[in-house]
Protein backbone atom coordinates (compact mmCIF):
# COMPACT_ATOMS: atom_id res chain seq x y z
CA UNK A 1 0.00 0.00 0.00
CA UNK A 2 2.99 2.29 0.72
CA UNK A 3 4.60 2.13 -2.62
CA UNK A 4 0.75 2.87 -4.37
CA UNK A 5 0.69 5.23 -2.28
CA UNK A 6 4.14 6.90 -3.12
CA UNK A 7 3.19 6.07 -6.66
CA UNK A 8 0.45 8.20 -6.49
CA UNK A 9 2.35 11.32 -5.14
CA UNK A 10 4.92 11.16 -7.99
CA UNK A 11 2.31 10.92 -10.85
CA UNK A 12 0.18 13.80 -9.28
CA UNK A 13 3.70 15.88 -9.20
CA UNK A 14 4.54 14.89 -12.65
CA UNK A 15 0.97 16.17 -13.91
CA UNK A 16 1.67 19.63 -14.15
CA UNK A 17 -0.03 19.90 -11.14
CA UNK A 18 -1.88 23.34 -11.95
CA UNK A 19 -0.34 26.47 -13.33
CA UNK A 20 0.79 29.15 -11.09
CA UNK A 21 -0.48 32.64 -11.32
CA UNK A 22 2.11 34.86 -9.24
CA UNK A 23 0.66 38.30 -8.20
CA UNK A 24 4.09 38.60 -7.40
CA UNK A 25 7.38 38.80 -8.82
CA UNK A 26 9.48 37.37 -6.28
CA UNK A 27 7.22 34.28 -6.20
CA UNK A 28 7.93 34.62 -10.36
CA UNK A 29 11.20 34.40 -10.09
CA UNK A 30 11.16 31.32 -7.53
CA UNK A 31 9.53 28.89 -9.31
CA UNK A 32 10.38 30.10 -13.26
CA UNK A 33 13.26 27.45 -13.17
CA UNK A 34 11.05 24.94 -12.84
CA UNK A 35 8.19 26.11 -15.51
CA UNK A 36 8.76 24.90 -19.18
CA UNK A 37 6.16 27.98 -19.84
CA UNK A 38 5.55 31.38 -18.31
CA UNK A 39 3.22 34.21 -19.79
CA UNK A 40 4.02 37.91 -18.82
CA UNK A 41 1.21 40.46 -18.75
CA UNK A 42 1.11 43.74 -20.11
CA UNK A 43 -0.77 45.21 -17.21
CA UNK A 44 -2.15 43.71 -13.96
CA UNK A 45 -5.72 41.94 -14.10
CA UNK A 46 -8.64 43.20 -12.28
CA UNK A 47 -10.54 41.27 -9.80
CA UNK A 48 -12.84 39.63 -12.05
CA UNK A 49 -10.44 38.57 -14.37
CA UNK A 50 -8.01 37.23 -11.29
CA UNK A 51 -11.12 35.19 -10.02
CA UNK A 52 -11.84 33.89 -13.80
CA UNK A 53 -8.23 33.04 -14.85
CA UNK A 54 -7.68 30.91 -11.11
CA UNK A 55 -11.00 29.05 -12.24
CA UNK A 56 -9.48 28.18 -15.15
CA UNK A 57 -6.50 27.29 -13.83
CA UNK A 58 -7.84 24.53 -12.01
CA UNK A 59 -8.68 22.16 -15.02
CA UNK A 60 -5.23 22.73 -16.05
CA UNK A 61 -4.69 19.79 -14.26
CA UNK A 62 -7.40 17.52 -15.83
CA UNK A 63 -5.70 18.59 -19.42
CA UNK A 64 -2.38 17.02 -18.74
CA UNK A 65 -3.29 14.42 -16.07
CA UNK A 66 -2.96 11.95 -19.19
CA UNK A 67 1.17 13.23 -19.25
CA UNK A 68 1.52 11.78 -15.59
CA UNK A 69 1.96 8.06 -16.59
CA UNK A 70 4.14 8.46 -19.57
CA UNK A 71 6.69 10.76 -17.31
CA UNK A 72 6.01 8.12 -14.29
CA UNK A 73 6.84 4.72 -16.63
CA UNK A 74 10.37 7.13 -17.95
CA UNK A 75 11.50 8.09 -14.31
CA UNK A 76 11.29 4.45 -13.38
CA UNK A 77 13.08 2.90 -16.71
CA UNK A 78 15.62 5.58 -16.12
CA UNK A 79 16.94 5.74 -20.03
CA UNK A 80 17.57 8.74 -20.12
CA UNK A 81 17.13 9.51 -23.60
CA UNK A 82 13.02 8.43 -23.01
CA UNK A 83 13.61 11.19 -20.29
CA UNK A 84 14.85 13.43 -22.23
CA UNK A 85 12.15 12.92 -25.15
CA UNK A 86 9.71 12.76 -22.08
CA UNK A 87 10.62 16.08 -20.84
CA UNK A 88 11.04 18.26 -24.81
CA UNK A 89 7.25 16.70 -25.19
CA UNK A 90 5.98 18.15 -22.14
CA UNK A 91 7.76 21.68 -22.48
CA UNK A 92 6.16 21.51 -26.02
CA UNK A 93 2.63 20.58 -24.89
CA UNK A 94 2.95 23.37 -21.93
CA UNK A 95 3.85 26.30 -24.21
CA UNK A 96 1.58 25.23 -26.73
CA UNK A 97 -1.28 24.79 -24.29
CA UNK A 98 -0.52 27.94 -21.67
CA UNK A 99 -1.89 30.43 -24.65
CA UNK A 100 -5.46 28.52 -25.23
CA UNK A 101 -6.85 28.99 -21.37
CA UNK A 102 -5.51 32.22 -20.81
CA UNK A 103 -6.15 33.83 -24.43
CA UNK A 104 -7.86 37.05 -22.39
CA UNK A 105 -4.53 37.81 -20.51
CA UNK A 106 -2.47 40.33 -23.20
CA UNK A 107 1.19 38.49 -23.07
CA UNK A 108 4.28 40.88 -23.72
CA UNK A 109 7.47 39.88 -23.56
CA UNK A 110 8.63 42.71 -21.89
CA UNK A 111 5.62 41.86 -19.36
CA UNK A 112 5.73 40.87 -15.60
CA UNK A 113 5.16 37.36 -14.88
CA UNK A 114 2.30 36.21 -14.25
CA UNK A 115 1.20 32.34 -15.17
CA UNK A 116 3.81 29.70 -15.36
CA UNK A 117 3.36 25.48 -15.67
CA UNK A 118 5.17 24.02 -12.88
CA UNK A 119 6.47 20.79 -14.62
CA UNK A 120 8.90 18.48 -11.44
CA UNK A 121 9.96 16.39 -13.75
CA UNK A 122 13.66 17.78 -14.63
CA UNK A 123 14.39 17.90 -11.16
CA UNK A 124 13.07 14.55 -10.55
CA UNK A 125 14.73 12.64 -13.30
CA UNK A 126 17.84 14.93 -11.70
CA UNK A 127 17.70 12.89 -8.44
CA UNK A 128 16.08 10.01 -9.86
CA UNK A 129 18.43 7.39 -8.07
CA UNK A 130 16.68 8.60 -5.05
CA UNK A 131 13.81 7.75 -5.83
CA UNK A 132 12.33 4.14 -4.92
CA UNK A 133 10.33 2.01 -7.12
Amino acid sequence: MEGLLYRFRCEGALAHAAPILALDEGLASLVSPFSPWLLRASEPLSEGELIRHLRIGGYVCIDFFHLAEKAWQALRAGDPRRLTRVQAERRRLAAADGKKPFWRIEGREEGRPLVGYIDLLPTLASLRERIES
